[in-house]
């Protein structure tokens, strides 16, 4: 490997760790943050979040899959336009996939603090049961289990 491509590998390295990473998990936090205290605000009890919870986790699962549908079906439209107009559907579909994938998130998330609950024994239980399931299946062999 040249000296010109190790300088560009280091800092295509150091632009990931310091700006790209830390800005990812900003959007993603955030989001995650403000859909959760727009959605929970009034609603004291984790019990009694679950039927906005399963709402949030049904539209974010619903748009995401429309989002990707959009996607394929937009590909054919925007293969000969200009590349301004590819750029701009690219980056409003993949803000737009992130932010619904965000909004199924907070779903799940606050979906699984009412069933099963935060105890222990439950949470172990999930644990074993899913582990069992994607075992069974072997998603761990496949590309989408791993992070």
């Amino acid at each position: 490997m040249s000296v010109r491509n190790t300088m560009q590998s280091a800092l295509d390295l150091a632009f990931s760790l310091l700006c790209i990473g830390p800005l990812t998990v900003v959007f993603w936090r955030g989001t995650f943050n403000a859909i959760t205290d727009v959605a929970f605000r009034d609603l004291p009890t984790f019990e009694s979040r679950w039927h906005p919870a399963l709402m949030l986790y049904l539209t974010g699962m619903f748009m995401k899959i429309t989002v990707d549908l959009t996607k394929h079906s937009l590909r054919d439209i925007l293969i000969n336009k200009g590349s301004i107009l590819q750029t701009f559907a690219s980056t409003v579909l993949l803000y737009l996939d992130s932010f619904f994938g965000v909004v199924m998130w907070v779903g799940g998330f606050n979906l699984l603090y009412v069933f099963p609950g935060l105890y222990w024994y439950s949470l172990t239980g999930v644990l074993l049961v899913t582990s069992s399931i994607l075992m069974t299946i072997k998603a761990f062999h496949c590309t989408g289990a791993v992070p």
